[in-house]
Order: structure tokens, then sequence, then C-alpha cells
């Protein structure tokens, strides 16, 4: 077995020691030192951390080595592949050397095969120029032609010739002579002497035309003939307690009459009041605009519950009337007309139950008044009143008031004969009381004595003022 080396060292005392290759030394034993100097100081030689002795001069000098062979980098070329490289290069070699010359150039420019795929300088027709192709994505190129190829039946020179001989073939068939290819007459003596000029003309007068089939919407201006309406508003009022002497409109239930439009909403005191119920179904609410148009709308009930209009435009009422009907023939119970929708707002008006017959719907609202539209003349001819009760000396004083709309600004005055009656009387005017749209008629009664039954109601035509 080899035994490591083995040096003797000397401790401080100057006691020999052993010291194997490679064991650390306690400090202070003497031991051989090898020194120098550079020039001005003396320098022990130093070894490395494996025990080799340092040759740097500067401990950072880059150190020269030697060696037989050393492996080569990741990727180096190897003589294999370099031998490869050559090999190719060689064989490039050849064809260059065969080009090289413009005389070879020339020999291969003239050759058959070359010549059959290009051809000489200028243009050719298309069997003996070379094929090429636009890039997909070639720039616009701006092209300039002194004439083009005519599309697919076009017209030539020589068919525009024949159509001009066609025209004067149905020139001498028509009222008209041809003129540089137009006609050319007396337009006014062709179609009529009157047509011509500008202006309106009568059927026979007119040039015929027709709409196109795609014709856009035309505004049309409508004027309605002058038609008549005519009508009869009805009251009854029954009067209980001390009234003797205070005037009263002739209505068997409320009203009262509204300032502006608005969407209303209408309901019934009984659930048999529906569109299906025993009782009323529909309702037709007759009224007038703010403005003055009158209007209608049917409305179908839901027993108690409110139904709103769908207008949103109606202030004056001129009646409510029941329009269709279960079993009873009549509403069950009170329909009332609200201010606002759902019910609410109070009440404009009402059709009541037993103001004709005990327990009986009335069917309409018994209300002595009449609105006349903007726009048209109400004739007042027949005025029917009465006063009834169960005493004696019974007596009440009727007229008609109208005023202007809106009332609140226009005071309402008597229209009518001042009438004093004990009993029924029907009052017919040779000369019909004439009011003027938009306003309101409104039949009143006075009576002489308390708890007095008074009952009004007139006759009216219209015609547009």
């Amino acid at each position: 077995m080899a035994k490591s080396p083995v040096v003797i060292l000397y401790d401080s005392n100057g006691v020999a020691m052993a010291v194997s290759d490679g064991v650390a030394i306690p400090i202070g034993t003497q031991g051989i030192i090898v020194a120098g100097t550079d020039g001005a100081n003396s320098r022990f030689m130093r070894t490395a951390t494996d025990g080799t002795v340092r040759t740097d001069p500067t401990g950072t000098t880059t150190q020269p080595v030697s060696a037989a062979s050393l492996p080569l980098p990741t990727g180096a070329a190897t003589e294999a592949t370099l031998a490869l490289i050559k090999a190719k290069t060689d064989n490039l070699n050849t064809p260059l050397t065969t080009v090289a010359t413009e005389a070879t150039l020339t020999t291969r420019l003239a050759e058959a095969t070359f010549t059959a795929r290009v051809n000489t300088l200028g243009q050719k027709v298309m069997s003996g120029s070379t094929p090429v192709v636009v890039a997909s994505d070639q720039s616009t190129l701006p092209i300039s032609a002194a004439s083009l190829p005519l599309p697919t039946g076009a017209a030539t020179s020589a068919l525009q010739t024949t159509g001009n001989t066609t025209l004067s073939t149905i020139n001498t068939k028509l009222p008209a002579a041809l003129v540089g290819g137009r006609f050319d007459e007396n337009v006014g003596s062709w179609l009529g002497s009157t047509a011509p000029t500008v202006g309106q003309k009568t059927m026979a007068a007119s040039i015929p035309v027709t709409f196109a089939s795609n014709q856009s919407t035309l505004n049309v201006s409508i004027t309605a003939p002058a038609s008549s309406i005519s009508g009869i508003a009805v009251g009854s009022k029954q009067l209980g307690g001390a009234t003797a002497g205070s005037l009263q409109a002739v209505r068997a239930t409320t009203y009262n009459e509204q300032a502006s439009d608005a969407q209303r909403s209408i309901s019934s005191s009984s659930g048999s009041d529906t569109s299906g119920g025993v009782g009323a179904r529909t309702i037709r609410i007759d009224y007038m605009t703010f403005a003055g148009v009158r209007l209608s709308e049917i409305v179908i009930l839901n027993g108690v519950t409110p139904v709103n209009t769908v207008a949103t435009d109606i202030c004056y009422i001129e009646r409510l009337v029941v329009e269709t009907v279960g079993s009873t023939g009549a509403n069950v119970g009170s329909i009332t007309l609200f201010v606002g929708i759902a019910g609410g707002g109070g009440t404009i008006g009402v059709i009541g139950v037993g103001n004709l017959v005990s327990g009986m719907g009335d069917g309409r609202s018994l209300w002595s008044h009449h609105y006349v539209p903007a726009g048209q003349t109400a004739k007042l001819a027949t005025y029917i009143i009465s006063a009834e009760s169960g005493g004696s000396g019974t007596n009440a004083m009727f007229f008609l008031r109208a005023s202007m709309l809106p009332q609140g600004v226009n005071a309402e005055v008597v229209v009518s004969d001042i009438i004093l009656t004990t009993g029924p009387l029907v009052r017919q005017l040779a000369i019909p009381i004439v009011v003027v749209g938009p306003s309101r008629v409104v039949a009143y009664g006075v009576p002489g004595t308390n708890n007095v039954k008074l009952n009004a109601s007139f006759d009216f035509s219209e015609l547009p003022t």
C-alpha cells in the first residue's frame, strides 16, 4: 500500500514533527521556506490550495496552456462537414464556369428552350408572348386607352343608324315630326287647346297619367261636405226640501264641467256591470275637447274596478250612454266617470238608477245641456218643459242659457223665452235659436214651490258655420 508523503518540520520549540501532505500544521511550525526578491522586497513562494506552486507573477495573468487536443464547442464544424461544403462548392463551380462569359450567355439566349418561353423585345400577339400573372395585392394601375372594346350587346354606329330609320318610320304614324331625332309638333293642337296651360283643369281637358306602383305617400287635403247633425238634450231633476225660487240646472245626476283635457276613468257601483255581466257592458262617452272638437270613445266596463280611457283629450262631456247590456237591459249600478285615472280626482258625471223607472238603470246621463263644437252652428227649434209635484199650486219658470267656451271667462246669458208653467208645455220656435260654437247651452228651471220635479229637453240641429 502506498503511503502519503511525510515531511519533517520543527515546531517553535525545535521539536521535530512529522507532517503528512494536505494536513494542517500548527502556527509557528518551522519549515523550509523558498524565497525570492522582486528587486526591492523579499517574496515567499506561495502555493495554491491544492499545494501546487503558483507561477502567476500577478495572480491574475492568463496562463498559457499546451494540449495535444481540446474538446470542440457545441455546433462546431468538423472536418466531415467542411468536406461536404467543399463538395457542394465544387459542384457549383461547373455551371458558373459555363455562363461566365458573354459568349456563353448569347449561346444560352439563342437556345430553343429559352426562345420558346421568352420572345424578343416589343409587343407580340398573345400566342407569342411570355405568360405572366399580376400579384394578388397589386396596387391600382393607371390605364390610358384611345378606345376600349364595347360590352356585349352595346349599340354600334350601324345599330344606331338602324334605330334612326325605325324612328323615322314611326314618325309617319304620329301627329308629329322628328327633328334631329326629337318630336317637333304643336303640342297644344295635339293635346288640346286648354291642356298645355298651367292650373287645374277638368278631367276632359287634362292629360291622362298614372301613379307609379311604388308611389310614396301623398299629402291629401279633404274638405268634408256640409252635413247636419241633430239630437236632443234631456234632463230631469227631482227637488226636495225648501227649493222654491232657486236656480237649478236641469240634470238628474251630478255633472262637474272640466277646464282642461285629460285621460279619465270609469266604473260601476255594481259588479254586474262588466264585459260579461247581466248589466251594462260598454259605455259610450260623447265628449268635446277643450279646443272644441267633438269625439267619442267606447269603454268596456270591469264592474267596480275603474277602467282608464284610451283618449287623453277628454274635457266637456255631452253625454254618457250605455251601449251594450246583459239580460237586465240596463245598468245595474250607478256608472261614474272620474276626473283622473284609476278612479281618482273626484266625479265628473254619473249615469243614475231610478230617475225614470224606480229600481231600473237610467241607461244614459239625463243632462239637459248641449256642447256646440268649434266651426258649427246649432239651431234650437223645440223646447219641452214641465213641473210636477204632489201638491196644488205647482209651477216653475224655465229658460235656456248659453255661453261661449271656455265658460270661466265668458258670461252665460239667456237665449230663449222665459216660460212660466204649471204643467207640461211644448214650445216650438218658428225662428230657431242660433248658437255658434264652441259654446254650451243649458236648460234651467226655477221652481215656484218646494218639492218640485223639473223636466226639460230641447232639440237641436247643427251645420258647419
